[in-house]
């Protein structure tokens, strides 16, 4: 008895010293998981030490006005308002060299410049191309040229699956550009914009291009075509998800007169808040050229001068009104500007849209920068 007993004592001894064991070994790994965790989980710390820290890292680099480096973001506006031509010119301007673009400093030591051109064929793009690099060549020559890397006929025209992304990442880590020209976003997924996961996907996608391969991407995108209507952030397909997950948004657009401007829409990092938008027309080879700062309200409240021709008309007979007197007579812009715009008979974009209709008619010489004489027949 005494034996069953002390048989008895002894399993519940090392059964009870068994549990402690495993809820001690249970509780340590329990301890050392929880302390992982929550070392895992610090991410925060006081604001004074991110201030030294900030302070003692590289100061962000402005490649344009409002675009850091790197960063994300889009150009903006309808068909055919110049969107495509004004950032392969700004590429252009970087792969040389150039200092500044439409008046504005350009800031990027790294000059590789990339563009992935999905809207059309590579023929018509390269002849559009050939015209617009012949300035720079006058100026820096062709050695410029191994900068500025173009998409060739292998590229698809659409990015539909993960391996068309997988591409387009190994094409940007490949040559390490500085600057990618993507055209355009339709091109980048399946399906309406509109629909949040869509454009959930496609900017995550993009922004994780913009982390991987540190460099900075924009993106053309199309909107539909307005009626005179300013440029905003309503504007953009897609606007809560894109617009929130965007870095820069330039906008761009064309008046029923004919007018295109170009308008800061959105930054992140820099002053968007501008009162007048920046005018310009597009020369024979295919670059911009700024005409004037206007007030985007007035520009939309302007009538088609292609169907009026009364400006026209005004601006023909106070020229041939003051250069009839003498075959070396001439009139100035700034004659014009005092004569039509100072006094609000038009605006001063409408003056210049009427100039070069009437010099595209012939009616109207320009024999020197600004200065205009009239071709009586």
């Amino acid at each position: 008895m005494r034996r069953a007993h002390a048989y008895l004592a002894l399993i519940v001894f090392l059964s009870s010293l068994k549990m402690n064991t495993l809820s001690n070994s249970s509780n340590q790994n329990s301890s050392q998981t929880e302390s992982s965790t929550n070392l895992a989980s610090i991410y925060t710390v006081p604001l004074n030490v991110m201030i030294e820290r900030v302070d003692r890292e590289p100061k962000p680099n402005y490649i344009f006005p409002g675009i850091k480096e790197p960063s994300l973001g889009f150009c903006v506006g309808p068909p055919k308002s110049g969107k495509t031509i004004e950032w392969e010119t700004f590429g252009m301007c970087v792969a040389a060299g150039e200092t500044e673009f439409l008046g504005q400093p350009i800031s990027l030591s790294n000059r590789k410049v990339l563009v992935f051109s999905y809207e059309e064929f590579y023929q018509h793009r390269v002849d559009r191309n050939k015209k617009q690099m012949r300035r720079l060549i006058e100026k820096h020559g062709e050695s410029w040229l191994s900068n500025y890397v173009v998409a060739d006929e292998q590229s698809p025209r659409y990015l539909a699956t993960d391996a068309h992304w997988a591409q387009l990442r190994l094409n940007i880590l490949a040559h390490r550009p500085g600057f990618v020209i993507i055209d355009s976003l339709t091109r980048l997924y399946e399906g309406a914009i509109e629909e949040s996961h869509t454009a959930t996907g496609v900017m995550r996608r993009l922004r994780e291009l913009v982390n991987d391969c540190q460099t900075t991407i924009l993106v053309i995108h199309h909107t539909l075509k307005q009626t005179d209507a300013p440029l905003t952030i309503a504007n953009v397909a897609g606007s809560r998800v894109v617009t929130q997950e965007a870095d820069f948004i330039y906008g761009m657009n064309k008046t029923s007169s004919g007018i295109r401007y170009i308008k800061p829409i959105a930054f992140r990092y820099a002053n968007d808040d501008v009162e007048q938008v920046q005018t310009f027309v597009i020369e024979e080879d295919l670059w911009l050229k700024l005409t004037s700062l206007a007030y985007e309200h007035d520009l939309l409240k302007e009538r088609d001068g292609r169907r009026n021709d009364g400006n026209r008309d005004l601006i023909y007979d106070y020229v041939v009104t003051n250069t009839m007197s003498s075959p070396n007579a001439v009139v100035s812009t700034a004659e014009l500007t005092k004569a039509f715009v100072d006094t609000r008979v038009m605006s001063k974009p409408t003056m210049h849209y009427s100039l070069d209709a009437l010099i595209e008619a012939k009616k109207i010489l320009k024999v020197a920068q600004g200065r205009y004489r009239a071709l009586v027949n």
